[in-house]
């Protein structure tokens, strides 16, 4: 849904929640650490995601429930307002009327679904954006694996 038909970001407050200078982004092909929780993989590869943004999809199913995956896109930008760039792009392609802020100790900037509605987590964590989205019939604890990236993120630098 189009953000103009939603209640307004304030982007300038976002901004300011950015870091002014950021840390080494993750190496490339640095894994989501779906594999060390014993969840299996169903695929990875490169996808579009913009003039100087590098960017992977990881697709990982439950090893206790098969109808129950994730989709986990990192989008390496070239700085902390281009990642922030990429999120209100996301934000701008989800179909909810309105999507709340995320947990404050979630990166530098979140937003996550609702309850009630397939969980999704968007996060930006210095100059990479972060989507986690439940990809299967049976709801997939996206914010337990946003939290668990925005630690190795975190980590790195």
């Amino acid at each position: 849904m189009p953000l103009e038909t939603r209640r307004p970001i304030d982007v300038e407050a976002l901004r300011r929640r950015l870091p002014t200078r950021d840390a080494s982004p993750p190496p490339e092909g640095a894994r989501t650490g779906a594999e060390a929780e014993g969840w299996l993989a169903l695929g990875g590869r490169e996808i579009a995601a913009g003039a100087g943004r590098r960017a992977t999809r990881e697709e990982w199913r439950s090893p206790e429930h098969p109808d129950e995956s994730l989709a986990i896109e990192l989008v390496r930008c070239d700085s902390p307002e281009d990642a922030l760039a990429a999120l209100l792009e996301r934000l701008d392609q989800d179909e909810l009327a309105e999507i709340p802020p995320g947990p404050s100790e979630l990166g530098h900037v979140s937003f996550a679904h609702p309850e009630g509605v397939p969980p999704a987590v968007y996060f930006v964590r210095g100059s990479v954006f972060v989507a986690v989205m439940s990809a299967g019939p049976r709801a997939a604890p996206a914010l337990a694996w946003a939290r668990r990236i925005d630690a190795r993120l975190g980590s790195v630098g």
